[in-house]
């Protein structure tokens, strides 16, 4: 997936070899590096070519955390909503725990944030989550409250915090599961694991 007929290929599905232009790995032009992103990648890779195909398997770890600049960026978001509006998709962006994003987010048009609760998660039992994890995705949930954006949230939520998170985060309407429910079923099994999930959520 490195090259085609001799040139630089612009795969937005591979890293290039090194050396070669990081723009190469932004096809469409939203990975330049004035957003903020902090993260750690372990990657195995298998990849080929044919004259048809280029091809590649892997498997990665990563740990990242990142969120969209509406201030720098907004202009850029703003176009690309305008593209995808007419196919009637309702639209999330991903935001870090930041009061000031839900509104930013919804005077560009969109319809709900995400808010990556892995900062959240990895404060829990700590003395930072009272002072300052918690209280901030509080104010955060608040503020997309205030603004009208429906508020999504997701990233190491499981079966120990999801309580304590959707009560601080009542206006929540979608939370995502990752990994935990799956690592939580080994123990208790799918349908326990499930019913548990279904019961903190029907009790929020």
């Amino acid at each position: 997936c490195y090259y085609y007929n001799g040139y630089a290929s612009s795969s937005r599905y591979c890293f290039q070899p090194v050396g070669t232009s990081y723009a190469y790995n932004d096809v469409p032009g939203f990975n330049i590096l004035d957003q903020w992103n902090s993260s750690k990648t372990q990657e195995f890779r298998l990849s080929n070519q044919t004259d048809d195909l280029d091809w590649i398997v892997g498997l990665f770890y990563q740990e990242r955390e990142e969120g969209w600049d509406f201030d720098s960026r907004g202009e850029e978001l703003a176009h690309g909503l305008a593209l995808v509006r007419p196919s009637g998709a309702r639209i999330a962006a991903f935001i870090n725990p930041a009061p000031a994003a839900p509104s930013k987010a919804r005077r560009l048009g969109l319809d709900r944030v995400e808010v990556y609760t892995g900062l959240y998660a990895m404060a829990w039992g700590t003395p930072a989550f009272d002072t300052t994890a918690a209280p901030h995705l509080a104010a955060t949930a608040a503020a997309a409250e205030a603004a009208g954006i429906g508020m999504n949230a997701g990233h190491d939520l499981n079966l120990v915090n999801l309580g304590d998170f959707l009560h601080r985060a009542p206006n929540c309407l979608e939370v995502s599961i990752g990994h935990a429910i799956t690592a939580e079923a080994l123990d208790l099994g799918w349908d326990e694991t499930v019913r548990r999930y279904l019961d903190i959520i029907n009790a929020a």
